[in-house]
């Protein structure tokens, strides 16, 4: 369960390594950016955190939202 989500660590790492990225566009990095935030909260609640995507991981990231 997502819980508490005040994940201003995470949305920063989130706007960092979506700053470089070329291939996304800036009208949706907004977006993009909170959604990398959460996924960085739940690895690091769950997967020590390690941020690797793997499809087992996304299942359980899947249920723990």
């Amino acid at each position: 369960m997502v819980g508490n989500f005040n994940g201003q660590l995470e949305l920063q790492k989130a706007k960092d390594e979506l700053e470089g990225c070329t291939f996304v566009s800036p009208s949706t990095k907004g977006c993009y950016s909170s959604r990398i935030a959460l996924w960085i909260h739940y690895c690091n609640q769950c997967c020590g955190g390690d941020d690797k995507v793997t499809d087992s991981r996304l299942a359980d990231y899947v249920e723990w939202m």
